[in-house]
C-alpha cells in the first residue's frame, strides 16, 4: 500500500464500511513522500507485510486494488489512469506480473528508460527505511502573538499564509489601506 502519512482518511473509510484493517503490506521502500504504513499499523494493531509480487499473483480475482500513484507518477513504470483495479485484471493487463519465472526480465525492464529521481526521494526514502517517531496524530501548531511573529520573521523565518483566498484577500485589503490611507477605490 502506498499510504498516506495521514491515515485518519483510511481509518474513516474502514469506520464507515464497517471493517477492521488488519494487515498492511509495503510494496517497495517509497522514495517520493513519507509513507504512513508504520502509523495505520501503530494505530490499528494491523501486521505489516512485505511480500513479493508472487504473494500479490495468488490473491483471488476479485480483490479490489486502490492504487497510490497515478500515471505520471515518477514511483512507478507505465502506470494506468484509473482510479481503482482487481487483482484480476492486474494479472492480465499489469506488465510486473508477467515475468513470473524471469526475474533478469523484470529487472532490465523496471529499470530501463527510468528518469533521474527528484532530489528530495533520497530523504523519504532513507525516512521510510530507519526507525522514526510516528506522526500518530496532526501536529497542533502554536498560535504566535503578533510580536512573536514579527520577532521569527526578524530571523529569516518564513510565513506561509495558508487561509482561504477570500479570507486573506479581505485581510491584505486591510492592510494596504491601513498603510496607504491615501489608496482610494477610483
Amino acid at each position: 500500500m502506498s499510504s498516506s502519512v495521514d491515515v485518519d482518511t483510511y481509518l474513516e473509510i474502514a469506520r464507515q464500511n464497517n471493517m477492521i484493517i488488519t494487515h498492511v503490506a509495503e510494496t517497495h521502500i517509497h522514495a517520493d513522500f513519507l509513507s504512513g504504513s508504520r502509523e495505520l499499523a501503530a494505530l490499528t494493531g494491523a501486521k505489516q507485510m512485505y511480500q513479493s509480487i508472487k504473494k500479490f499473483a495468488e490473491l483471488p480475482d476479485y480483490i479490489q486494488v486502490w492504487p497510490g500513484h497515478g500515471a505520471g507518477s515518477a514511483c512507478g513504470k507505465a502506470l494506468g489512469a484509473v482510479p481503482s483495479s482487481t487483482v484480476g485484471y492486474e494479472k492480465i493487463r499489469n506488465w510486473a506480473l508477467q515475468y513470473p519465472t524471469n526475474e533478469p526480465g523484470f529487472v532490465q525492464y523496471l529499470l530501463a528508460d527510468q528518469p533521474e529521481p527528484p532530489k528530495y526521494f533520497a530523504m523519504m526514502k532513507k525516512l521510510n527505511k530507519v526507525d522514526r517517531s510516528l506522526l500518530t496524530e496532526v501536529p497542533k501548531q502554536k498560535k504566535l502573538s503578533t510580536s512573536e511573529l514579527v520577532a521569527n520573521l526578524g530571523t529569516g523565518v518564513k510565513l506561509i499564509d495558508a487561509r482561504n483566498k477570500l479570507d486573506f484577500a479581505a485581510g491584505m485589503n486591510e492592510w494596504v489601506n491601513t498603510r496607504n490611507p491615501i489608496i482610494s477605490e477610483n
